[in-house]
This record gives structure tokens, sequence and C-alpha cells, in this order.
């Protein structure tokens, strides 16, 4: 028997408390968050009548959400994770689970602590590792058809579960042929005075091979939309609600092949929308340059980290601090959005000095500079991480248990990354990191917030 009016709520919750509510991700991470709606028309492509309801966590207080599921009853409620965001999302789901519904999660932070989440929280019937698309429209299409899931879930792909032991099935990537607007949004939550998150590139081709850099936590393998159903997806977001400036969240769109396709198959009536785009300082060359200006980068994101050979290099940033003046150089005409990564191993207080210089000589080379500063965070998923779960006096300092823990306190495990794999303090690095943000205009400041980089 089929189930009628199947009832799916999805949401990206609000930062944890731990994180000042200044630290918001709207402007870096676009709100509203693209994913999720991708999701959304991924599930009614196989249950059309499928009632959806997506809701914004950076709008919207966790009391709300929690009266939604109690009053609403979904079906199914589905939470994206990041990890600023993990405690509030275990809060979410476990709301959903004591009302009756199927509870999953998915997202970065979630793929890579997936056996730990289904380990630790039996509230949690299962983790999405990887792209969501076919795993929520595969369950979707199972429950409206009134199966039970305990009897489907082995042949979902790229789910994580528990059932005794933790069961992990296969990986597949989800094609990248989805069209996405707003439709299914509970609360309005459009500014097109900002920029709109979309999604042409997937993966990191440098993360691919054996050259992933210190603190990455990528696992997806590279891959790009086809350039004309791209053109599509802003066509369609800039008719429908007038955006004018799209945010590419991919790693790798600095691809010139790639970049030359969208260029070609760019459609006249679209000429003038612009993109605000991630370059690496080595793939910005004078021929990037030329291709970013043809593609209209109104901003440009420009992965410095730091100005120290040393610590680049052991981070595996296959460039050096010659390239960075190079493509800054190379950049000269694009509005710049430059990150510092403060505390990588080895770092001394002569190269954080460096660093804040450098940031200096920025500002007086182009005052307009977005510059934003931080200590390296060890994320779970990261080669950093993995070495502190291989330093045994950092396990047994750290408060909880480092090696089962999905809900893991950063801002104490920084502080021992810091104390142990370099020669200052975590104070001398918050300290620099705040120098450096200072000193971008503060009309500036307000507009891209980086809450990833801030402790």
């Amino acid at each position: 028997m089929k189930k009628d009016n199947l009832k799916i709520m999805l949401a990206r919750l609000p930062m944890d408390i731990a994180y000042p509510e200044s630290d918001k991700l709207q402007g870096f991470h676009g709100a509203p968050n693209s994913g999720l709606h991708i999701i959304a028309k991924a599930v009614k492509r196989k249950v059309p009548d499928a009632d959806i309801r997506i809701y914004d966590g950076y709008i919207i207080r966790m009391d709300y959400l929690a009266r939604v599921i109690e009053t609403w009853k979904p079906d199914i409620v589905g939470a994206t994770d990041q990890y600023p965001e993990h405690h509030n999302v275990l809060r979410f789901l476990e709301k959903g689970k004591s009302e009756g519904a199927l509870t999953l999660a998915g997202g970065s932070n979630a793929s890579n602590v997936a056996d730990r989440m289904v380990i630790n929280n039996d509230f949690i019937d299962g983790v999405v590792k990887g792209d969501g698309e076919d795993v929520l429209s595969d369950i979707a299409l199972k429950i409206s058809h009134s199966r039970d899931y305990p009897d489907f879930r082995k042949d979902i792909p790229n789910l994580v579960y528990f059932d005794g032991e933790v069961r992990e099935n296969e990986q597949k990537l989800s094609s990248m042929d989805i069209l996405f607007d707003f439709e299914d949004m509970a609360l309005p939550n459009i500014d097109t005075s900002q920029a709109v998150e979309i999604s042409t590139v997937r993966g990191c081709l440098k993360a691919q091979g054996t050259d992933k850099c210190s603190y990455c936590t990528s696992g997806s393998r590279y891959r790009t939309m086809d350039p004309d159903l791209m053109w599509e997806q802003v066509r369609l977001l800039h008719d429908k609600y007038g955006y004018n400036l799209f945010f590419e969240s991919g790693d790798t769109i600095a691809n010139e092949p790639l970049l030359r396709d969208l260029i070609e198959t760019r459609p006249s009536e679209l000429s003038d929308v612009g993109f605000r785009v991630y370059c690496s300082p080595k793939q910005m060359t004078p021929e990037m340059a030329e291709l970013f200006r043809e593609f209209n980068v109104r901003r440009l994101f420009l992965g410095v980290e730091s100005v120290n050979d040393e610590l680049l290099a052991a981070a595996n940033r296959n460039y050096t601090v010659e390239t960075i003046y190079s493509a800054i150089e190379n950049a000269k005409e694009f509005p710049l959005h430059i990150p510092f990564l403060l505390g990588f191993p080895g770092e001394t207080s002569d190269t954080l000095k460096n660093n804040l210089d450098f940031a200096k000589e920025i500002m007086r080379y182009k005052p307009e500079t977005i510059l934003l500063a931080g200590s390296v965070i060890p994320l779970a998923g990261s080669s950093l991480f993995n070495q502190m779960l291989e330093d045994e006096m950092i396990v047994i300092k750290y408060s909880g248990d480092l090696k089962k823990d999905d809900l893991i306190d950063y801002r104490e495990l920084v502080g021992l990354y810091t104390s142990f794999y370099t020669d200052c303090s975590i104070d001398q690095v918050n300290e620099t990191a705040e120098k450096i943000k200072s000193l971008t205009k503060k009309g500036n400041a307000t507009t891209w917030p980086l809450p990833f980089y801030s402790h």
C-alpha cells in the first residue's frame, strides 16, 4: 500500500552556543543552503507528491524547529552537518526520533564522523557519507510504498548505519543534473544583494591524489556539471528571484578547460551576472586572470594561508611565497578575499609576524581587500586530525575520548595542537589573527565572515 503525503523536514541548524552569533556562515556558505534544495528536487523526481519543508537555522531558533517537529509530525527528519552546528544537529535529530521520525544526517562533518555518530547516538537511523541525492530519494520512494527502513537500508548507497556493528554501504556519486530553486523553503530567506550558492564543481583535483592539504577533509572525487546545465541553473535563479551574483562553492573552478567551456556556452542575456570563486595562488596565472575576467569574476577568494615556505610545504600547499606575490600581482584587478591560517606545525612568533607584516603590505597595495585569519583546525577527516589520534599524549590530555567521540571540542583540540606542534602559544595565534582581521575596512569586514577560522 502506498503511503500518501510523505512529510520530510530538512534543516541547516543554528551554530552551537560555543560559536558566537557573529560567526554565522552566511556570506561564506551561502544562504539559503543550496545542497538541501538540490536534495529536495532529487526526492521529488521519485516522489512528486512528497511534502518537503526546508528550514534555515541561521534565521530560526532551535525551539521553533522543535515545535515544528511536535506539531507537523514529519516522517523523515534530516540535517546537514558542519562542525560548528554538530551539537544542535544531535539535538534536532533526537527530537525528531522522539516524535517517531526516521532520522538522517549528512554534510561534510557527518561524512567524516559517520561511524562515530551511529555508534554513539541510537536516535540516528543513518548518516550519509558523500552525496545525499540518491540516499534520501531512494529512502523516500521506498517509505512512500510502505516499506520498512530496516528491510531496505542495506540497499541504499552512501548510507552508514548501526546494526549490531557499523555498516557502510557502497559509495555512489550522484549525477550533477538537478536544477534547484527555493520553493521548498519553509520560511523565506532570500537576499539578492548577497551571492547565492551554486555548485558547478564537486570534489578537489588536488585532494584526489597524494597531495591533499594537511587540514583538508575532502573525500569526494572531482567532477563538474555540464556547462549548458550550469547556465540553466544560473538563469533559473536570476529570472525567478533576481540574483545577479553567484557564489561558486567548488574548490576547483580555476580549471582552464572548464572555464573556457563555461565562457563559450554563456548565453548573451546572462553576460552581466557575476561570480565569486576560489583560486589557489598556484592557479592564479596571467592566463587564469584573463579567463576570470571573461567569466565576470567579481570577488576572488585567494587561498594564501601562510607566507612561510616551510609551513606551506609541511601543509602540502604546493606553492611558495614567491608564488603568492605573483598571484596577487596577476589578480590585481579583482577584489580579493584572503585567508590566513595560523598555527601550522612549526609555527613560531617570527612566522606569525611574517603573516601580519604581509597582511599590512596587502592592505597598502589593495585597501579594499578582505582579510580573514584564525587558527588551523585539525578537523576529523584531515591528516592533522589523524596525526593527533596517533599521539598518545594528546589522546590522554584531551578531556573527552578523541578516538570515539563524534561531538569533538575543537577549541580544546586547537589549544592542544598548538601547544604540542608549534613554538608559539594559542594566545599569540589568536592575537595575531585579530590584528590581521582588524586591518580590513569595517565596511568590508561584515560582508564575508569566515567562522571556520574564528576561535
